[in-house]
Parts: structure tokens; C-alpha cells; sequence
């Protein structure tokens, strides 16, 4: 059985990219490898020091910024209107035009 030149140059060719993808392979493992230490040593909570208390006797200093007072305008309630109190209202006198008048007796 006969091969080709062109053959046996397309394997050549294809074995040696075949190489050069594994290299390649070979770098985006170490890559990935060494963004993942990174990351792990990124992430690992670092303890915060706490600032030391104030002894009993020294002043605790001030959180919030010294500012001056703002005096608030003194309001007096408003008054209420004069309201007449609900008068009950009177009861309507009985006449012919009364709903009793137009009831028939059975």
C-alpha cells in the first residue's frame, strides 16, 4: 500500500499541533491552578484588630462630629374650629303623605 506525500506531510503536520494543543493545555491548567491560590488567599478573611477600650476613668471620646445645637421654632397647637354640636333630629309628623298612609290594611 502507497502513501502520499501529501499524506504523510497532513500527519506530520497533525501530530505536531496535536503537541503544540497539549503545551497549551499544559499552561491554561498551571493558569487556572495559580488564579485559584490567588482567589483562595483573596477570600480568606483577614481578623480585624479591635480598637482597644478606654479605661474606666478617661473620656470616651465623641462618634459623632461636634455641631451646634439648631433651635427649633416653638409651635403652639392650632385651634379648633367652633363646632355646633349634632343636634338628634326631630321625628316627622304623621300625615297622608306618610308611608303609613299608603299601606293597605289586609
Amino acid at each position: 500500500m502507497e502513501v502520499s506525500k501529501e499524506t504523510v506531510q497532513a500527519s506530520f503536520e497533525l501530530s505536531r499541533i496535536a503537541e503544540e494543543l497539549v503545551g497549551i493545555k499544559s499552561a491554561l491548567l498551571q493558569l487556572i491552578g495559580m488564579l485559584n491560590q490567588n482567589m483562595n488567599i483573596n477570600n480568606q478573611e483577614i481578623p480585624l484588630e479591635e480598637p482597644p477600650l478606654p479605661e474606666p476613668n478617661e473620656p470616651v471620646p465623641s462618634i459623632l462630629p461636634e455641631t451646634e445645637p439648631v433651635e427649633q421654632p416653638e409651635t403652639e397647637p392650632e385651634p379648633l374650629p367652633d363646632v355646633e354640636p349634632i343636634k338628634k333630629p326631630e321625628p316627622l309628623p304623621r300625615d297622608s303623605t306618610s308611608r303609613s298612609a299608603f299601606i293597605r290594611p289586609i
